[in-house]
């Protein structure tokens, strides 16, 4: 790592670098979380080490975490969702639905269900969780 990374502690997140147009969730962040010192409310139900945006970031545009590019944003990311979408009922915002091909996803699938065979047989699992 080098010198320039400054992690700073904000609440429920951690800003790797001044730099990062992402945070951390560094525990669990619920729907509606106000964020201390970065000005956004979580749209969205979070696991801890999952990436937040911090603000607005356009499709095409460098994901920067550690101030460096980790990914490119494939859709416009926006802090604040379009209130028509969230008077929906039922609805769940899921910021995840478009990282992974169809293929991957299939390929996801058969290694679950391949897992629980495996371990509904009363063998090890094909893919241990360690927690």
């Amino acid at each position: 790592m080098t010198a320039d990374i400054q992690k700073r502690l904000i609440g429920p997140v951690i800003r790797l670098n001044p730099n990062d147009n992402v945070v951390v969730a560094r525990l669990d962040v619920p729907i509606g979380m106000a964020v201390p010192g970065e000005n956004f409310t979580s749209r969205s139900q979070m696991p801890a080490g999952y990436k937040i945006a911090a603000r607005k970031i356009l499709k095409g545009e460098p994901i920067l975490k550690y101030n460096v590019m980790v990914g490119l944003a494939n859709v416009d990311i926006e802090l604040t969702p379009d209130p028509s979408i969230l008077a929906l009922s039922g609805t769940v915002l899921n910021p995840h639905v478009g990282s992974a091909t169809r293929d991957t996803r299939r390929q996801m699938w058969r290694l679950t269900l391949d897992n629980l065979k495996a371990v509904l047989s009363g063998k090890p699992a094909l893919t241990a969780v360690l927690g």
